[in-house]
């Protein structure tokens, strides 16, 4: 009841994709968990809820400023993806991330790796930065880590009932009383859809680009 509609439109996509991804990487109140592309729509959710489950929310972005920005939503800090190892040594005290939101794929799969923590769960989300990358496999084995795909779209209809019920349950409350909230970065008419794609492209989105019919 506190969201008009082009919030409440802003939420189901990039939360429910948020919460299902930490579920499914066992996420636990107290570990530091990295969000790839954290200005993303799906970024912001998550970040605000690993903050708001008891959990430290750090992230990558080519732009500085959104990481500035991603802040007020919950961000410890972050860093670009050059700079992680080095990120991960100090934010963590050398023990490195438990969980990783790779939204992004491609470089920032592999750069991950170094930065998991024993026993890290990575989830792989997207692949907006491509679909291959070269990975060290003794990595994955020295620090026995998790390697995790995931996609809402192909599962079950059964699947997708559970993870929303699930949603409802955890997640909704927050929405309602403020501790959590969508981030919409434009809302524009069906009528400029072009425009809006057109936004997205240009990487200066800062959460979600809502349509409005009318």
């Amino acid at each position: 009841s506190n969201l008009d509609w082009p919030h409440a439109g802003g939420i189901p996509e990039v939360f429910i994709t948020a919460y299902d991804a930490l579920q499914q990487a066992g996420f636990k109140a107290g570990e530091n968990v990295l969000i790839h592309a954290v200005g993303s729509g799906v970024g912001l959710a998550a970040t605000q809820i690993v903050r708001a489950l008891g959990g430290r929310a750090f992230g990558t972005s080519r732009t500085p400023d959104k990481i500035e920005r991603a802040k007020a939503f919950g961000l410890e800090s972050g860093c670009a993806l050059d700079e992680l190892s080095a990120f991960a040594e100090k934010v963590t005290g050398g023990s490195g991330f438990n969980v990783v939101l790779d939204l992004n794929g491609g470089p920032y799969f592999s750069a991950s790796l170094e930065a998991m923590a024993m026993k890290g769960r990575i989830i792989l989300i997207g692949g907006v930065a491509g679909g291959k990358t070269n990975v060290d496999l003794y990595q994955i084995l020295r620090k026995r880590l998790h390697v995790i795909g995931t996609v809402l779209r192909a599962r079950s209809l059964a699947e997708k009932i559970e993870i929303t019920n699930a949603f409802a349950s955890d997640v909704v409350p927050l929405l309602a009383n403020g501790a959590i909230k969508p981030v919409i970065d434009s809302v524009l008419p069906l009528a400029k859809v072009q425009d809006a794609h057109r936004r997205l492209e240009s990487n200066e989105t800062f959460g979600k680009v809502v349509l409005t019919i009318q």
